[in-house]
């Protein structure tokens, strides 16, 4: 027969389960990474956020092994973010190393997603934003195209090369305005060009060169953050890549969509996280492709049709 005392033992045992639950359900399972990066509007964002996750920023530039190490072992099993590619290629390894999940808002890079199920991405990859690009070149009648590659971010840009396998022209790396002195050449050889980088760097080459070239500009999704409502000059001739109607504010509204998505369920595990998000719709009959990214529309927008602010 089970004694008194067994009787106390078993209740105890059950009010320290239900108080360790407790602590998990409505503390620890909130407890997610953030990464954001000081290149896009990412980095002040938790600045005006009040939601129920408890979301512990680290830079995503910074040390790979240890911001993983670190959120490791404060139990935190996913991550929001990284924004990058080229920083979600240099975290890999250590997702896999400590066992976390990452879904990046932002991240577009085929080769890297396909490389992995520790990485999810809220928007399609680079194929979908290269035939996106190649069908507009098209109807604009484009023949030459520059590409402008982004050196600190060569895991999303340099994917972007193959669109000179279906059009003529050439590309290289921006390394700051220099760059463009040393490759000072008649750029009206061109019928467009495709700049990879981030939005203030994009606005710098578009300054530069915009009295004398004629052609169009076609900014990636890279280049899309509120940097952009800076430039004052002529818009018509230049184009955005955008997963929204609002390009200036897609990186956060994407954060948005990723913060409800981790909130809307909890997991003991990230191998949990992976199983359940590549296995079931979790939004407007929506679900993760085969490689973890999810497919939207992708819109090609006039810059000069955009209303900015109060205009």
């Amino acid at each position: 027969m089970i004694n008194l005392k067994q009787y106390l033992v078993f209740f105890l045992l059950l009010a320290i389960i239900a108080i360790l639950f407790v602590y998990w359900y409505f503390y620890l399972s909130n407890r997610v990474g953030f990464l954001y990066s000081t290149k896009n509007i990412s980095y002040n964002f938790l600045k005006d956020y009040h939601g129920e996750l408890h979301l512990i920023e680290y830079n995503e530039e910074g040390r790979h092994e240890k911001i993983i190490r670190s959120l490791k072992s404060k139990g935190i099993n996913i991550i929001i973010g990284p924004m990058f590619s080229e920083d979600g290629k240099k975290l890999l390894p250590f997702l896999e190393k400590y066992d976390l999940v990452a879904f990046s808002p932002t991240i577009t890079s085929k080769r890297l997603l396909a490389s992995t199920n520790r990485i999810f991405s809220l928007v399609p990859d680079n194929d979908y934003l290269i035939d996106t690009i190649e069908n507009f070149l098209r109807s604009k009648n484009v023949k030459n195209v520059l590409i402008i590659l982004d050196p600190r971010n060569k895991a999303y840009s340099n994917e972007f090369v193959k669109i000179i396998e279906n059009f003529k022209g050439d590309y290289w790396y921006y390394y700051g305005l220099n760059t463009l002195f040393s490759h000072s050449k008649d750029w009206n050889k061109y019928d467009a060009i495709v700049i990879t980088t981030t939005s203030k760097e994009a606005i710098d080459i578009i300054i530069q060169i915009s009295s004398i070239y004629k052609g169009l500009f076609v900014l990636t999704d890279s280049a899309l953050d509120m940097e952009l409502t800076k430039y004052n000059g002529p818009k018509e001739k230049i184009y955005l890549i955008s997963f929204t109607d609002n390009p200036f504010n897609y990186v956060a509204d994407l954060i948005e969509e990723a913060i409800d998505l981790v909130a809307s369920h909890k997991f003991l595990s990230a191998n949990q996280v992976i199983s359940f998000y590549l296995q079931n719709n979790f939004v407007d009959g929506k679900r993760f492709n085969y490689i973890g990214t999810l497919q939207r529309k992708i819109k090609v927008l006039n810059f000069s049709e955009i209303k900015v602010g109060n205009e």
